[in-house]
């Protein structure tokens, strides 16, 4: 019976271990904060883009996540 329940633990610790090891690689692995702010066609003024830029910001920090503004004159197709 006391094989069992070692085994058991060390089951637990190698499970325990293989989680940490993989929270920690994700963090080291995951993308740094990229910014996407394109004005082809510009129509955007300093301003504008500055607080696109800001909600970007706050979007990665509180959901990590980002967003792409992409402002085109145009669309072919």
């Amino acid at each position: 019976m006391k094989k069992n329940n070692k085994a058991y633990t060390v089951g637990w610790v190698v499970l325990l271990i293989a989680i940490v090891a993989g929270l920690a690689l994700g963090q080291a692995r995951k993308p740094q904060s990229l910014q996407v702010l394109r004005d082809e066609a510009g129509v955007l003024n300093a301003t504008a883009e500055e607080q696109l830029a800001r909600y970007n910001a706050d979007w990665d920090e509180s959901y990590h996540s980002m967003v792409a503004f992409v402002s085109v004159d145009r669309v072919n197709g």
